[in-house]
């Protein structure tokens, strides 16, 4: 299983994502990219098995640019992290098919129950594969 993070490093919010995504998956290896290129760059690796993307959206721009490579995006279960609550920021996000949307000025702690609900999901899911 793979976890990617796509944050703002310099933020209050993104250090707090940090700080939430390690307490919730400890033993699951976290990619933390910081730019959108370097979030294509890793999008384009191969993975092992399901993955989950957890993306902070920072501005109108970021999101638009993420809808706009959505075919990349499509393997992944998405966490989206929205900048606001406008109607026009939830309507562009939910192009992108998040599994669960919250907010950065609130509702980031549900983010590490969302992240260690789809990988217990994912981990069920291998094992019974594995048993067949």
């Amino acid at each position: 299983m793979r976890v990617i993070v796509f944050r703002n490093s310099e933020s209050q919010a993104g250090k707090r994502l940090r700080g939430i995504i390690t307490d919730a998956q400890p033993d699951i290896p976290v990619e933390y990219t910081d730019t959108l290129a370097d979030l294509m760059e890793t999008l384009k690796r191969p993975g092992n098995g399901p993955s989950i993307l957890v993306l902070q959206i920072v501005d109108q721009r970021t999101l638009d640019e993420l809808i706009s490579a959505g075919d990349w995006l499509t393997d992944f279960q998405i966490i989206l992290i929205l900048p606001d609550q406008c109607p026009e920021t939830i309507s562009k996000g939910h192009l992108l098919l998040p599994r669960f949307l919250t907010f950065a000025n609130g509702g980031l702690e549900h983010v590490g129950t969302v992240l260690v609900r789809l990988s217990s999901q994912f981990r069920h899911k291998l094992g019974a594969i594995d048993a067949a």
